[in-house]
């Protein structure tokens, strides 16, 4: 890498760490001011676990927040450089400003690859985390409402119908359930088999439950009833394989996403979050380098008589339009007007329809020397 090459990465690096903290906070405190006096006076939710919850909003915001600070440092850093005459500099030195440009391409192209990790390895527990703080927060009558809530689980086996699992109520922490019903099926999808139980635990070796009844409906014959205080069903779920259905999409990483929604499809329920989500996980990382494609052209074509401040008021405003584009994009897609697709990716599209075709007239009004 060329002196120059380093200079300019060196500039958009530290532009870059001061954007993202700067907007970071930024919206975190609008956030906190908007809503402190509510939790602490009206509903005296404990200090502790204010802070808490929106400590673990950090992740989902920086997340958001990284291609509007790359913007912002690519536009401050080529900006900053055309009104000191640097760019003419350049230029006159046989570089182009694209030439120049090509190591913040580099670091946007680094920045999207670490968005994908981010968003697959952090962000799905930081968001676990708040949904989590969240129920405690509004207190009993939410945490009762999640109580009651119903899941099902599909447990597929190998060249055999699946069983299918109903359960009232799963309690991550004490790894318990309340409510438990399976349905065992047989062969032209023919229900063989059925258990229920009041309650059951997992012992690190298999399940245990309490006040189990079981049916049996062999074919051609009345159905036999048995009952048992307790009984312990070999089951291959582990409490892990139960925690995923009762996670929300921006719960789970992108593996978790692709099979809760091909199960969905499978089985003829609604996998409309699980692939809107997993489009979003795709898209979002994407737009860190059309935004900086958008924000290169503007920099170049700034002179020493034009305004850095409307450069940056612009990125502002792009950023911000971006965002709104994406959510409602992202809301219409779950709402099943769009595709997954067409919502997650019909903002990245729209703007880089216009970050090529400012690329294309900054490249046709500056020529390399």
């Amino acid at each position: 890498m060329k002196i120059l090459e380093r200079y300019v990465l060196k500039s958009f690096l530290a532009f870059f760490a001061a954007s993202l903290l700067m907007v970071t906070m930024l919206f975190l405190v609008v956030s906190v001011l908007d809503s402190l006096n509510f939790l602490l006076i009206q509903r005296q939710v404990p200090l502790g676990l204010i802070v808490r919850y929106y400590l673990y909003q950090v992740p989902q915001t920086t997340y958001l927040v990284i291609p509007m600070a790359a913007l912002f440092s690519a536009l401050l850093t080529l900006g900053i450089m055309a009104q000191q005459s640097e760019l003419v500099a350049v230029q006159a030195a046989g570089w182009s400003g694209f030439r120049l440009a090509l190591p913040l391409f580099g670091a946007s192209l680094l920045l999207s690859g670490f968005m994908f990790f981010f968003g697959d390895l952090v962000l799905p527990r930081a968001n676990s985390e708040v949904n989590r703080l969240e129920r405690r927060i509004k207190g009993k009558q939410q945490l009762q409402a999640v109580r009651e809530n119903r899941i099902w689980y599909v447990s597929e086996r190998k060249s055999k119908p699946p069983r299918f699992y109903r359960i009232r109520h799963y309690d991550r922490e004490t790894q318990s359930l309340e409510g438990f019903r399976l349905y065992e099926m047989g062969e032209s999808f023919r229900l063989v088999r059925s258990v229920e139980a009041a309650r059951g635990r997992y012992t690190g070796h298999g399940w245990e439950f309490e006040d189990v009844t079981v049916r049996e409906f062999p074919a051609g014959e009345a159905p036999r009833i048995t009952q048992a205080p307790r009984q312990t069903l070999a089951l291959k779920e582990k409490p892990e394989d139960l925690e995923v259905v009762q996670l929300q999409p921006e719960e789970m990483n992108s593996w978790e996403l692709s099979r809760q929604a091909r199960f969905a499809r499978n089985y003829g329920l609604d996998a409309t979050d699980y692939r809107v989500e997993l489009q979003a996980r795709r898209a979002v990382p994407c737009s860190c380098l059309i935004l900086m494609l958008l924000g290169v052209p503007l920099a170049i074509r700034s002179t020493r008589t034009s305004s850095l401040a409307k450069n940056l008021l612009f990125a502002a405003i792009t950023g911000f339009a971006f965002y709104i584009a994406l959510a409602e994009g992202l809301a219409l897609g779950r709402g099943g007007i769009l595709t997954p697709e067409a919502a997650a990716w019909g903002g990245n599209l729209i703007f880089l329809v216009v970050a090529v075709y400012l690329l294309w007239r900054a490249n046709a009004s500056i020529a390399p020397a």
